[in-house]
């Protein structure tokens, strides 16, 4: 590779550390690329309660078991129907076995599950991503995770949804031999503290989904648009340039807008520049203050009574950075941040899955990320 200025090593730097927020949570991420097949899903990536929705056929209700219109429902002897009695029935056809039934919004799978009206779930989301290299950074590839709550609420085979995001990893990146020799480090990494999703100001996003029944083998899918300290009147407007042309919020009530990582320092790894600098010389940031929008699909199959897995279709992957404080110094100036903002990283969202695992209504996001661990 052959050596730039030292210049624009710097700007290759910061537009590097950057890159490390940019996925940030459920509902922390950055400006990306997303792969073919990245796209939205059925339901696309609408938000809110008028979100992806539809209410199937086929669900069942009462005394009498599961029917679904003009549809047939089979209970065996001692069978696998969930509640009531006397067999089950439909408009098409029905068998009655002993003590065969369901309860509304019935059960489809292979395998009989208890029918709830409302459970709460970890989620677990892992983004497979990749960057291109630079003067100062080597083009990788790596892993993004993320963690969100889940509240559900049935009326038969459709759903009110409310999430909150509760954590995320990102990848690290490696500094080419120039920008080793430019910074004095040999990698960069921003982290989002647990702290920070352990607030409980962090706000939620509500949504719509279905399913096809609650046995192992049914199908469950919904989307949604999430903002974390940014307010959008139309969650789905383009994207702005800026930082600066965005409304924002205190996400944990620390006192600055957005949500705050922090960059590693030491054992190699170096702070981000707020300006043009050579070895170091421009100040540093020790704190970044992040706002994105995320929006996805989620399609999976129940795995387990209390389970489910699938893939996640990412529509929508931004953020800016709208603040920044020095180390050892003040908060950034509005140049400083924009500088810090416009040299961000984007990745390229090859593909994602998630999986879901119930667990105790309200459960911190300790528990949410204990549930599912990064593997």
């Amino acid at each position: 590779m052959l050596m730039h200025g030292r210049s624009e090593v710097r700007a290759s730097v910061a537009l590097l550390l950057i890159a490390a927020a940019a996925g940030a949570s459920c509902g922390g991420g950055s400006d990306s690329e997303v792969a073919s097949g990245g796209g939205a899903g059925k339901g696309g990536s609408s938000a809110g309660k008028g979100g992806s929705s539809s209410a199937g056929k086929g669900g069942s209700a009462g005394k009498g078991g599961s029917a679904g219109k003009g549809g047939s429902s089979n209970a065996g002897e001692g069978g696998g129907g969930i509640g009531g009695e006397g067999g089950s029935q439909s408009a098409g056809s029905s068998n009655a076995g002993e003590s065969g039934s369901s309860h509304e919004g019935g059960s489809a799978g292979t395998d009989s599950c208890e029918a709830r009206e409302s459970w709460t779930e970890a989620v677990h989301y892992v983004l497979s991503v990749t960057w291109p290299g630079t003067t100062a950074g080597e083009s990788g590839e790596g892993q993004i995770d993320i963690w969100s709550r889940v509240t559900y609420t049935a009326t038969g085979n459709d759903l009110e949804v409310e999430l909150r995001a509760c954590g995320s990893v990102l990848p690290e990146t490696n500094l080419t031999a120039a920008g080793r020799i430019a910074t004095g480090g040999e990698k960069v990494m921003i982290e989002v503290p647990s702290s920070v999703w352990d607030a409980p100001s962090v706000p939620t996003t509500t949504t719509s989904g279905e399913q096809s029944g609650f046995g192992v083998g049914s199908t469950v899918e919904f989307s949604y648009v999430s903002q974390i300290g940014v307010t959008l009147e139309d969650p789905n407007v383009e994207w702005p340039d800026s930082g600066a042309d965005l409304e924002v919020f205190d996400v944990e009530m620390d006192g600055a807008d957005g949500y705050s990582a922090v960059p590693r320092e030491g054992d190699g790894y170096v702070l981000p520049p707020t300006a043009i600098g050579i070895v170091g010389s421009a100040p540093a940031a020790d704190k970044v203050y992040l706002v994105s929008r995320q929006a996805m699909t989620l399609s999976g199959t129940r795995t387990a009574c209390d389970a489910h897995s699938g893939v996640a279709q990412i529509a929508r992957f931004d953020n800016h950075v709208v603040g920044c404080h020095i180390s050892g110094g003040d908060e950034c100036t509005e140049n400083q941040t924009d500088f810090v903002d416009q040299n961000r990283m984007r990745y390229a969202v090859s593909s994602a899955t998630y999986e879901a695992k119930v667990v105790a209504a309200n459960a911190p996001c300790a528990d949410v990320r204990a549930a599912l661990p990064r593997q």
